[in-house]
């Protein structure tokens, strides 16, 4: 799919009542993935994000719904996957989770089954299966190697279950491309909360509709520190999945 930027980015913005970001390079397609310069006849959206000088990132959306992919790309130009790569269901929710390198499968891709669980691993080296686990292989390695059964207290926002509704309460913005539009639902991300209490790695577990997965991901982006999990008394670094509704009254 060769890409050719809008012209019309601001006039783009400014017609669906700037619900847009700025950020980035945002491109739409009409449902044959040609580029479509009219908003009724647009059916996807792609927004190419640069994560640093090194590495991209295309994030695909259906225009009034959730995430078809995320890419990773070392170069722009050529669009090479490079770096972990993202299929989601039709629910929204993550389909498979694969490691690129140079354009070929290299690592662990992640499969998962209609009910979330990661069902299945398999080990690529150079676009070669070397090794396939089952999900109970790979419970029992996660377990044996990370102690994650034997963590005593789990990390959690500080204050608890009512602090972090009076923080989305202050802080979380309605985007105005949803409201206009009507979009709601439970935006879920899985992060990690490090020793320090600080947050990393945060993606998108079950995707809603671009604004929305936008805001989520900001508001846990801006959040302050976390209480980090603790094992035998020590700070711990922990796995973490929270959702962020978003409901119309």
């Amino acid at each position: 799919m060769k890409l050719s930027k809008l012209v019309c980015l601001v006039l783009f913005c400014a017609c669906i009542n700037k619900a847009f970001s700025q950020d980035g390079n945002l491109y739409l397609f009409n449902e044959k993935w040609e580029q479509a310069t009219d908003l009724k006849k647009a059916k996807y959206l792609l927004e190419l994000r640069k994560v640093n000088d090194s590495s991209w990132q295309g994030w695909y959306y259906n225009f009034n719904g959730p995430l078809l992919r995320i890419e990773s790309y070392k170069n722009i130009d050529t669009q090479a996957l490079d770096g972990e790569c993202t299929i989601f269901k039709p629910s929204g929710y993550i389909d498979s989770v694969s490691n690129y390198k140079n354009g070929v499968l290299d690592g662990s891709t992640y499969c998962f089954s209609d009910s979330n669980k990661c069902i299945k691993e398999v080990i690529f080296s150079k676009g070669k299966i070397v090794k396939e686990l089952s999900q109970a292989e790979r419970e029992a390695s996660i377990k044996v190697n990370t102690g994650l059964s034997s963590i005593e207290i789990e990390s959690s926002f500080p204050g608890g279950t009512g602090a972090w509704g009076k923080y989305l309460t202050k802080n979380l913005k309605y985007p105005e491309r949803a409201f206009n539009h009507n979009f709601q639902g439970n935006v879920v991300l899985q992060f990690i909360v490090l020793e320090d209490g600080s947050l990393t790695d945060i993606e998108i577990y079950h995707s809603v509709e671009y604004s929305l997965d936008k805001e989520a991901l900001r508001m846990l982006q801006n959040s302050p520190k976390w209480l980090p999990g603790q094992k035998n008394g020590v700070n711990v670094k922990t796995y973490k999945r929270q959702p962020i509704t978003f409901r119309l009254q």
